[in-house]
């Protein structure tokens, strides 16, 4: 663990938060596949497709931990938009509640869902701590 005077980070927290918006959506994501997430979304393609769209969501996601990570110029920026990203699975699955959909019904699957929301909130809150457009 680093300490802010040690390390002239403005704050570590983001790190921790980062980390946790990560692991609930990649939790997330592997629940959705155990529920067929693309069925939901009325998606063709199956698996096959769903996996091709977990790349094509993650590639971005984890590229631009590496800012956050880094503390690039851009960290500030990559770290809001993992946020909202991350943040999107609570009203994305909300919404498909309210509409009788009982997919993500399990206690666990909800969790995962309902701590994705908090996570992002949270990165939210410390990546706005950053600095804007500077290292």
């Amino acid at each position: 663990m680093h300490d802010v005077r040690a390390t002239g980070r403005p704050n570590d927290a983001i790190d921790h938060a980062l980390t946790l918006c990560l692991a609930f959506a990649i939790a997330h994501q592997i629940d959705a596949a155990y529920w067929q997430e693309w069925e939901m979304f009325g998606l063709p393609g199956g698996i096959q497709l769903n996996l091709l769209m977990n790349l094509a969501l993650f590639v971005p996601l984890l590229a631009a931990a590496r800012h956050v990570y880094a503390r690039t110029r851009h960290a500030r920026a990559c770290a809001l938009g993992v946020a909202l990203a991350v943040g999107l699975i609570l009203p994305i699955h909300l919404g498909f509640a309210i509409a009788g959909d009982r997919n993500f019904a399990l206690p666990v699957s909800i969790a995962v869902i309902v701590a994705s929301a908090a996570a992002a909130v949270a990165l939210a809150l410390v990546a706005r701590r950053l600095p804007r457009g500077s290292a």
